[in-house]
C-alpha cells in the first residue's frame, strides 16, 4: 500500500522544487504540487488543507501554491512534537540560506532571486484540524473558524514561484542524521540540543532585519544574534568566550591555505593572537556585536568586514561562517557524512569525495572572496 501523508501546515513565502530536498524519515516541506498531495489520507483536515492550498495569491492578485509541511500519515498525533516539527524547518532553513551566501559572497553578480532569508521558511497563520476547521496560530489572536482564509506571500517576497534553491546538500543531510538521532531516537540529546539550539538563534539572526524603513540598528540587532547562534553552538559547557567559537570555526575542513595561515592578529582581553581569515572575520563580527549591544557610537562602515565599505557587509559573512561552523561542530559530534580524506581517495570513490567536499568547498570560496575589497 502506497504511504499515505497529512498536512500539517503552509508556507506561504516558499516554493520549494519538485522533487523537493527537504524530505527525512516522513517529515517533508515540498511543494503544493507536489505528488504526494496526491496520497493524502482520507480525513477532514486534509480536505480543508488543500482547499486552503488553492487560496494562495500574491499582493498583486496572481494565484500560486505556496510550499506546505507534510508528515506521513502513520506517525502519532502524540509523536507529531512542535519541537521536532521546529527543528526539522530549521535545518532546513539553514543548510539553504547559509548555503545561498557563500554562493553570493564569491559571485554577487550570478546568485540573485534565490531563496535567502528564513522568513522564506515561516509557517503561515492558519492550519486544519482533524475535525476540518482552520485554525489560528502563532500570532496574537488565536481561533478557529469554517471559512477557508484567502491568502498571501508576504509583499517584501512578492510571488515565491520566482525564487531558485541553493542548498548545502551535504551539510542537510548530516542535519538530518543529527535532528534523527536528536529527535527521533532520543540518543545523545544533551549535545545535540545545543546544536539545534543554534540553528534556532541562527534562524532568526537570517530574518530580514527591516520592518519597511530599514536603521543600521535593525541590521546591528541581526549581528548580534549570529554571535549568540556562533556561541550556543560552540559552547564547551561551563562558559564561552571568542576564542572557543574561532577554534571550531578554525577546525573545519578547509584546504585552501588562504584559509589556514595564520597571517592575521586578533586580541583577547590584552593577549593577542595570530589567526586564520575566517577567526579575523569573526572577530570582526563579534567586535560589531559589542559595538552595537553595549551603547557604543555607531557607523554604517562598522556593518562590514575590516570596519570598511569596501569589503563585505558582516551580515553576509556571517551565515557563511555559521556554515563552517557546523561543518566543524558535526565533525566533533561525529556525525556521520564529514567531507573524506584525500588520502583514502580512489578512483571509485572520487564521485562520493567531490559531493562530500561540495559544501565546505563553497564556503571557502564565500570566505575568500569576503577576505578581498569588493570591486
Amino acid at each position: 500500500m502506497a504511504e499515505q501523508w497529512d498536512v500539517l501546515f503552509t508556507l506561504p513565502n516558499l516554493a520549494p522544487p519538485i522533487p523537493t530536498p527537504f524530505a527525512s524519515d516522513g517529515y517533508v516541506i515540498c511543494s503544493g504540487k507536489d505528488p504526494r498531495l496526491k496520497r493524502l489520507a482520507a480525513n477532514a483536515g486534509n480536505a480543508t488543507s488543500l482547499k486552503m492550498l488553492k487560496t494562495f495569491s500574491t499582493a498583486q492578485g496572481r494565484h500560486y501554491r505556496p510550499g506546505c509541511f507534510l508528515i506521513r500519515a502513520d506517525i502519532p498525533i502524540p509523536s507529531r512534537q512542535a519541537e521536532t516539527i521546529r527543528a526539522f524547518r530549521n535545518a532546513c532553513a539553514i543548510a539553504t540560506t547559509t548555503a545561498f551566501y557563500a554562493s553570493r559572497l564569491a559571485n554577487p553578480d550570478v546568485v540573485q532571486w534565490h531563496v535567502a532569508w528564513t522568513d522564506q521558511f515561516r509557517f503561515g497563520h492558519f492550519m486544519a484540524g482533524q475535525r476540518g476547521w482552520v485554525q489560528t496560530f502563532g500570532g496574537p489572536v488565536m481561533g478557529m473558524d469554517d471559512d477557508i482564509p484567502h491568502q498571501q506571500a508576504a509583499a517584501a517576497f512578492g510571488n515565491p514561484t520566482d525564487y531558485s534553491f541553493v542548498v548545502d546538500q551535504p551539510l542537510l543531510e548530516r542535519l538530518f542524521r543529527a535532528w534523527r538521532q536528536c529527535y527521533l531516537r532520543q540518543r545523545n540529546r544533551k549535545k545535540l540540543l545545543r546544536l539545534f539550539r543554534a540553528l534556532e538563534v541562527a534562524f532568526h539572526a537570517s530574518l530580514f532585519p527591516a520592518d519597511g524603513l530599514t536603521s543600521i540598528n535593525d541590521v546591528g540587532t541581526r549581528i548580534a544574534l549570529w554571535v549568540s547562534a556562533f556561541e550556543a553552538l560552540c559552547h564547551p559547557g561551563g562558559g564561552v568566550n571568542k576564542r572557543h567559537v574561532q577554534k571550531v570555526i578554525s577546525d573545519a575542513p578547509f584546504s585552501d591555505k588562504a584559509l589556514t595561515s595564520r597571517r592575521f592578529t586578533v586580541s583577547y582581553g590584552r593577549t593577542k593572537f595570530r589567526a586564520t581569515l575566517p577567526e579575523a572575520l569573526y572577530d570582526d563580527l563579534y567586535w560589531a556585536r559589542n559595538q552595537f549591544l553595549h551603547g557604543m557610537p555607531v557607523r554604517p562602515p562598522m556593518l562590514h568586514y575590516r570596519r570598511s565599505n569596501d569589503y563585505k557587509r558582516l551580515t553576509e559573512v556571517a551565515p557563511a561562517l555559521f556554515g563552517a561552523a557546523l561543518v566543524s561542530c558535526l565533525n566533533s559530534l561525529g556525525v556521520a557524512g564529514a567531507p573524506m580524506h584525500f588520502r583514502k581517495l580512489k578512483i571509485r570513490t572520487m564521485a562520493r569525495y567531490m559531493k562530500s567536499h561540495e559544501g565546505i568547498e563553497r564556503v571557502s570560496e564565500g570566505l575568500m572572496a569576503a577576505g578581498k575589497p569588493t570591486e
